[in-house]
């Protein structure tokens, strides 16, 4: 219950800032509103790590012929895994996984 309450609250304030977010670039009219949403990405990245809850959601607008992507951030037990979607296509574009050591909390 508690992960879950951790999940929902991460995820609401994740959709809330990617809303403002993109809104703000549509606004400014520099950047266009990605096509993957933020649940989107979530769902894409959880598919990597099963059972992981999310700690992290970041969205990099596509700038200097890089593509916009989402990083997600997940941690299950002591493994912590690191997901980058493409928010255009919701392509994984990369996907890292490390195990926590009990020293790296230093």
């Amino acid at each position: 219950m508690r992960i879950t309450t951790k999940v929902i609250t991460v995820t609401a304030a994740a959709l809330l800032l990617a809303g403002g977010g993109a809104a703000a670039a549509l606004a400014s009219g520099t950047a266009a509103a990605p096509k993957l949403d933020a649940k989107q990405a979530i769902d894409a990245a959880q598919k990597q790590a099963p059972g992981a809850w999310v700690r992290e959601l970041d969205y990099d607008a596509a700038r200097n012929g890089r593509p916009a992507v989402w990083e997600v951030e997940l941690v299950n037990g002591s493994t912590e895994f690191e997901v980058r979607l493409d928010a255009a296509s919701g392509k994984v574009l990369k996907t890292e996984k490390d195990t926590r050591d009990s020293d790296d909390d230093d």
